[in-house]
């Protein structure tokens, strides 16, 4: 599991909380999902749809597939907006907490309208 969730390492404190959190919930991959439903279109075409202001926070440590999807969701939802932060892996808030709070803040100040002009605005 540290290859998908801390591919940077679990040596230092923040790696190994990232670590511990996903065996802590490792229970949740193995979910039975024989109650789940299809949906007709799927999900994926039918990005176009969403008009909720959406945040793309790509970690450049994540599996492919991973970063596929975030592409996907960057070209299928209009006006998304990505931000990427460097040298992160899948729990950007444990690896960068002071840039995902900025890029997270930042995005809600802009969609609220507030005009935020810096960390401490």
């Amino acid at each position: 599991m540290r290859w998908l969730w801390a591919p940077l390492g679990i040596d230092d404190p923040k790696g190994r909380r990232i670590f511990d959190i996903s065996m802590d919930n490792a229970h949740e991959l193995t979910m039975d999902e024989s109650a789940a439903e299809a949906l007709d279109p799927p999900a994926i075409r039918r990005l176009h749809e969403i008009t909720a202001p959406t945040l793309i926070l790509p970690a450049d440590h994540d599996p492919p597939w991973m970063a596929r999807a975030n592409a996907s969701l960057a070209t299928g939802i209009a006006n998304a907006r990505v931000v990427h932060i460097a040298n992160v892996d899948h729990v950007i808030p444990m690896r960068a907490p002071e840039a995902f709070n900025e890029a997270v803040l930042t995005f809600l100040d802009d969609v609220a309208g507030s005009g935020r002009t810096g960390p401490t605005g």
